[in-house]
C-alpha cells in the first residue's frame, strides 16, 4: 500500500512539473524579450532645435526642408525642428531636451547654466560675429526715440532680460523707458518690419540685416520707413550642444558638417552668412 502511494505521489509531482514547464514555455513564446539598447541605437537620432526670430529667413518650412536635406546628404541622423514662438520652444525643451540647439545670444546667456549649454559654432556675417538692430518708423511719423512713451513698438522677444537691446538703446533718454511703451512681440523679425511699414504700429525694432534683406525683395516697403537709432553690436546666434546628451565625436562631426560639409554653401546663402567661427 505504501509503495502504491509513493508511486502515485511521484506521478503527480511529475505531471505538475511538466505542466509548469509547459506554462512557462507558452508564456515565453508570447512575451516579448526586452533587451537594453546598444550605445549606437540609443544615440542614433540626434534632435536639433532651432529658434532664432531675428533670422533673415522667416519661412520656417523652407528652413526645415533645406536643413533636413543638408543633413541627409551629410549622413548625420538628425531630427531638425524649427520654432517660431518662444512658448512652444520652451515647452518642448521642458518636455524633451535636444542634443543640439541653435539660439539667440540672449537666450544662451539666460539659460546656459540651467540647460547645460555648451557652445560649438557662431555664424559670421561680413567677417564678423556681430550684428545690429535699428529702431524704425514710417517716414512721415513724428515719433522719435526720445518720445516713445505711450506709443506702440513691434519687436521679437528677448526673454525676461533687463539688459535688452531696447533698454540699452533707451538708457540715454530720460523721457523713454520700455515700461512706458506698448510693446508688441512678434514671432519673426520680418513681422515687426511689416507692422511698422503698414502703419499697424508706431515704431519697430528689427535687425538691420532684416531690413536690408526685405529691401531687395520689396523696395516700396522699406522706402516708406526711416531709421531713428541703431543699437550697439549684438552677438549673432550660437550653435550649442546639451552637456551629457552627445559624445565628443558627435560634436566634432557636427562641427565639421556645418562648417565644411557638402551643401553648406546653400545654408550660408539661405541665412545670409559667410562662414562659421568656433566658440570655446
Amino acid at each position: 500500500m505504501s509503495i502504491i502511494t509513493a508511486k502515485t505521489s511521484s506521478l503527480s509531482d511529475l505531471k505538475f512539473t511538466l505542466s509548469a514547464i509547459l506554462v512557462f514555455f507558452i508564456i515565453g513564446l508570447f512575451t516579448p524579450v526586452i533587451l537594453p539598447l546598444t550605445d549606437s541605437q540609443a544615440s542614433a537620432i540626434k534632435s536639433f532645435y532651432f529658434f532664432y526670430p531675428d533670422s533673415t529667413q522667416s519661412n520656417l518650412s523652407q528652413v526645415k526642408s533645406e536643413v533636413d536635406s543638408f543633413f541627409k546628404q551629410s549622413d548625420f541622423n538628425v531630427r531638425f525642428q524649427p520654432f517660431s514662438h518662444i512658448k512652444d520652444f520652451n515647452l518642448q525643451i521642458t518636455q524633451s531636451k535636444p542634443s543640439f540647439i541653435f539660439i539667440p545670444e540672449w537666450y544662451y546667456q539666460q539659460n546656459k547654466s540651467s540647460l547645460g549649454l555648451k557652445p560649438i559654432l557662431r555664424p559670421q556675417r561680413n567677417g564678423s560675429g556681430l550684428y545690429t538692430k535699428v529702431l524704425i518708423s514710417q517716414k512721415q511719423s513724428v515719433v522719435n526715440i526720445d518720445n516713445l512713451a505711450n506709443h506702440t513698438l513691434a519687436m521679437t522677444t528677448e526673454g525676461d532680460s533687463e539688459s535688452s537691446t531696447l533698454t540699452q538703446m533707451l538708457s540715454n533718454y530720460q523721457e523713454s523707458s520700455p515700461k512706458d511703451i506698448n510693446i508688441i512681440n512678434t514671432a519673426k523679425d520680418a513681422d515687426a518690419m511689416f507692422a511698422v511699414a503698414l502703419g499697424q504700429v508706431d515704431v519697430a525694432l528689427v535687425a538691420k540685416s532684416t531690413m536690408e534683406a526685405l529691401a531687395k525683395i520689396n523696395k516700396r516697403l522699406t522706402k516708406n520707413v526711416k531709421i531713428l537709432a541703431e543699437s550697439a553690436p549684438i552677438a549673432l546666434p550660437v550653435l550649442c550642444y546639451i552637456e551629457g546628451s552627445v559624445t565628443p565625436s558627435d560634436v566634432e562631426k557636427l562641427r565639421h558638417i556645418i562648417s565644411e560639409g557638402h551643401g553648406q554653401a546653400k545654408l550660408k546663402n539661405m541665412f545670409q552668412i559667410d562662414g562659421w567661427a568656433n566658440v570655446n
